[in-house]
């Protein structure tokens, strides 16, 4: 079973289309979404199934993030949703960050907390505003090639979910499909599609990624 939590957001509303493709490939009972709305009592719900879940549940986070908060939404005001001190709310869970800064989240807390397994991201820009990472604005990225980005990233993640849920891999085999899912994208934009700055922005989102884990 996975749990996604998508926040109401503009800039990330295209990741709907994860939990719609898992749930057309794996069908509707392979997943429970939970598209949280910034108000007290969407955000005491969702926190309720997380405590609920058990774990052989993964748990999806699409939306924006920071090295010390995972936020709600985001156009308007930066709403928080699960900051650093409470990420303990996911002990004993498997946890995928699909956010910024989430790798370093991940990091800050792993030694206070019993998570046991996740994967975040140090660098995954959904829209120009959040390029202003130097690693990201030297790449030269255009919008037509994070509309790029923003498709490759939703049929990778997609499709490791699928993977995931069909075959019960394990919350680290399930980082080890992403990252060669992402490294075939990036031979292809290099040898095939000629897309250089492409392949280097992917680089970038995949050097930035890891994996975390209470048994290592």
């Amino acid at each position: 079973m996975i749990l996604f939590i998508h926040p109401e957001d503009d800039s990330t509303c295209f990741l709907s289309n994860v939990y719609n493709g898992v749930k057309d490939e794996c069908g509707k009972d392979s997943c429970i979404v939970y598209n949280i709305k910034p108000n007290d009592g969407s955000y005491e719900e969702c926190l309720a199934a997380i405590k609920e879940c058990n774990e052989d549940c993964l748990i999806v986070f699409m939306g924006h993030g920071s090295s010390e908060i995972l936020y709600g939404q985001f156009d308007d005001a930066r709403d928080t949703f699960i900051e650093a001190n409470r990420m303990g709310i996911f002990d004993d869970k498997n946890l995928l960050l699909l956010a910024c800064d989430s790798a370093s989240l991940l990091k800050g807390c792993f030694n206070r907390t019993n998570i046991r397994s996740s994967v975040g991201f140090e660098y995954l820009p959904t829209d120009m505003a959040e390029l202003n990472v130097k690693k990201l604005r030297n790449i030269g990225v255009t919008d037509e090639m994070l509309s790029e980005f923003n498709n490759i990233l939703v049929k990778t993640i997609t499709q490791c979910l699928v993977n995931y849920t069909k075959f019960g891999a394990s919350a680290e085999k399930l980082y080890s499909y992403i990252r060669l899912h992402l490294n075939k994208v990036i031979l292809e934009s290099v040898l095939e599609s000629k897309k250089r700055e492409l392949a280097d922005l992917v680089y970038v989102v995949l050097s930035g990624s890891t994996h975390l884990s209470s048994n290592s």
